[in-house]
């Protein structure tokens, strides 16, 4: 196969130097600025087509996002030709792949070799002085996200409600819809980080039902919110996650008989709820497993939806969690376990549990010595 690299100048000259293509390829590593960071787990990636100056490849949905340069690899008939490429445009057609229209700026042939990985490239080993000292303590922390977040308080007024349950007149629902109401304010005014850290929190043993079901609440809420739906469909997502868990038998009668649960839903919506409200079960019941280290949540959880470790859950909608659940991640300041403050630029997809972080000059995936040990809240 013959490649003519070179720019063109009309769009008839593309049309006329485009290539079938039809390989397998990586991408390698992303640019931070001007610094270039491998990647520990390569992307994969397929190609479609190539012009003169751009290519056109296909991967997973939400993999990459216009104005991200990396380091493509692609092997072909035994050569290599990596390259420097941006994201310009993507299309989806709603199902797990995407295509990515990237623009080529810099290649390199390499005509029967195999070129070793390269090294992480790591700038000069200078670090931020900032120490984030109310972050050091735990408790402190818990303290500080449950006063700001009012999350203590809609933890009590659940228990609350669950408590008052009996067979003859099921749940208060008026006073449900009230809490829905406010969890569904709360995804508006809060930083999002911050929903996540409050259902990262441990919880004591009798206290687990309600926070459980407060968890899937506010994660339900979060997916429609990403999902674009309107504040009432909010509410309704949030009241499926808050009674997930409750017995039919204790549950009133006017919401079990009505033809269209809950509360004027049509057939399609609960099935979609029901999918929804899987996966925000699945996630909280992850976080608050015994085994699960506090330092490990929540990008590792997201490695492990990836790794489709969690039978039965819907995997368009599982790579649209994740994708949010990257975008809501990224940029945010960390405290990293060297006690320095980081910023988080770049999660790959397929190992979200090693984010690449930015600490003073010094640009690296994270590793088992050097990890995100918390992320810092904005209040």
């Amino acid at each position: 196969m013959e490649v003519f690299l070179g720019k063109c100048e009309t769009k008839e000259d593309r049309k006329a130097v485009r290539y079938l293509l039809s390989f397998e390829g990586s991408m390698e590593g992303v640019y931070i600025g001007e610094a270039k960071v491998m990647f520990r787990r390569a992307i994969p990636i397929e190609t479609i087509d190539m012009s003169s100056n751009g290519i056109l490849l296909k991967a997973g949905t939400g993999f990459f996002r216009i104005g991200e340069k990396y380091s493509l690899l692609l092997k072909i008939n035994g050569d290599i030709l990596k390259m420097q490429c941006e994201i310009v445009r993507t299309r989806n057609d709603g199902t797990l792949a995407e295509e990515y229209g990237c623009r080529i700026e810099e290649v390199q042939w390499d005509q029967g070799e195999e070129t070793a990985s390269e090294e992480v490239m790591v700038c000069e080993d200078t670090y931020l002085d900032t120490l984030a000292d109310e972050y050091e303590s735990y408790e402190t922390r818990q303290k500080i996200i449950e006063e700001q977040t009012g999350y203590e308080k809609m933890n009590q007024d659940i228990s609350f409600l669950f408590h008052s349950l009996n067979k003859e007149t099921g749940l208060n629902k008026e006073k449900m819809k009230m809490i829905c109401q406010e969890i569904a304010y709360k995804l508006i005014e809060l930083d999002p980080v911050a929903i996540f850290e409050c259902i990262s929190l441990p919880r004591p043993v009798n206290e687990e039902l309600q926070s459980h079901s407060l968890n899937t609440a506010f994660l339900n809420g979060v997916q429609a919110k990403w999902l674009n739906m309107s504040l009432d469909q909010i509410e309704r997502f949030i009241l499926a996650g808050l009674l997930h868990n409750a017995d039919k038998m204790m549950m009133p009668e006017v919401v079990l008989n009505e033809a269209e649960y809950p509360y004027g839903v049509r057939e399609e919506a609960i099935e979609l709820c029901t999918k929804i409200t899987a996966i925000s079960d699945a996630y909280d019941s992850a976080v608050s497993a015994k085994n699960c280290k506090s330092t490990e949540k929540p990008l590792n959880i997201l490695h492990m939806f990836y790794k489709e470790e969690f039978e039965g859950l819907d995997r368009v909608l599982v790579m649209n969690f994740i994708k949010n659940m990257r975008l809501t991640y990224t940029g945010r300041q960390a405290v990293m376990s060297n006690g320095r403050q980081g910023i988080i630029r770049y999660i790959p997809f397929n190992d979200t549990e090693h984010p690449v972080v930015q600490q003073g000059t010094r640009i690296e995936q994270t590793n088992e010595e050097w990890f995100c040990k918390a992320v810092l809240l904005e209040f």
